[in-house]
């Protein structure tokens, strides 16, 4: 494999008077370069990947609890999403549209929810970042790695120079890096620029961290990353979390989620409440609801209120 968006651009090969063909991708470590330094089709290697453990996520939606699939997703499928994540970010915005679509059919697929419901309600409520987020996090905590010497540099230590080791007087963004100039376009979405660019774009609180630990805390702050906090996702029954995943996020085949159509057949408007607990078409699934809830709840509630 050659470099270059050229072809035969140098004589035929032989190892032993044998011809070596050319090829346009080659595999090493897990990612696959291309001639023209596309990602492409690694993107559509890892796409395929992903879907078929995907798949087989959505097979066991019926039969396992909802935070048992987010486990799986976490340890089995996220890992695919991040590993050289910092390598092939400058992939097209196309790609990365198509990872975004995959992990948002697993999130989806997780809370048992309908498909038209917003992704960003969806990963809200299972408290996962954006692929997005989740690359820039990997790139920060690489690159800050590199600043306080804790990995060795690839490259230069010279390209990771502050403005406040070069400019002999005191700036408002000292700390900041100088990002490095390449003459070829296709070098200005690499590592290297978008490193740079996002440790510029910090607040003087984060960089100036001690301590790389310090950094990595300050950072998971500003980027909200939290404990996940998945006691809305306990329950036995996957379809009766589903159903309260799709009353919590307000997009239920309820006519009140509707644009159109918003009233119930006894003329008013079809909310949760009224459905629970007012209906005259709900009578008697509401006497059994009762009858099934009066001794679990830990208040009083009046046989009355569900006729």
């Amino acid at each position: 494999m050659t470099i270059s968006n050229q072809r035969n651009i140098h004589p035929p090969l032989f190892f032993n008077n044998i011809h070596l063909s050319e090829t346009d991708t080659h595999k090493h470590l897990g990612l696959i370069f291309h001639h023209s330094l596309s990602w492409h089709t690694h993107i559509l290697h890892l796409h395929q990947k992903v879907m078929t453990k995907i798949n087989r996520l959505r097979s066991f939606s019926n039969s396992l609890p909802r935070h048992s699939l987010l486990t799986i997703y976490k340890t089995n499928i996220l890992p695919i999403f991040d590993y050289g994540s910092i390598i092939y970010d400058n992939c097209s915005d196309s790609d990365k549209h198509l990872l975004d679509k995959a992990q948002l059919s697993a999130a989806k697929i997780i809370l048992g929810c309908l498909k038209t419901t917003s992704s960003s309600d969806v990963l809200l409520d299972l408290n996962l970042k954006t692929l997005i987020h989740r690359r820039e996090i990997s790139i920060l905590r690489y690159f800050s790695k590199i600043i306080f010497r804790l990995v060795p540099c690839p490259l230069p230590l010279n390209l990771f120079r502050s403005f406040g080791e070069f400019v002999p007087y005191t700036l408002r963004h000292n700390l900041d890096v100088q990002i490095p100039l390449f003459k070829k376009s296709l070098a200005f979405n690499f590592f290297l620029r978008k490193a740079c660019s996002l440790w510029n774009s910090l607040p003087l609180e984060i960089k100036s961290s001690p301590s790389h630990p310090n950094f990595m805390n300050r950072l998971m702050s500003y980027y909200h990353v939290a404990k996940q906090n998945t006691h809305h996702l306990l329950g036995v029954n996957p379809r009766l979390t589903s159903v309260r995943c799709m009353l919590r996020l307000a997009h239920s085949p309820l006519n009140i989620n509707k644009k159109s159509y918003r009233t119930c057949v006894c003329g008013d408007i079809e909310t949760e409440i009224h459905l629970f607990f007012y209906c005259n078409f709900h009578v008697a699934a509401r006497a059994i609801l009762f009858n099934r809830v009066y001794n679990i709840v830990t208040y009083n509630i009046s046989p009355e209120f569900f006729v």
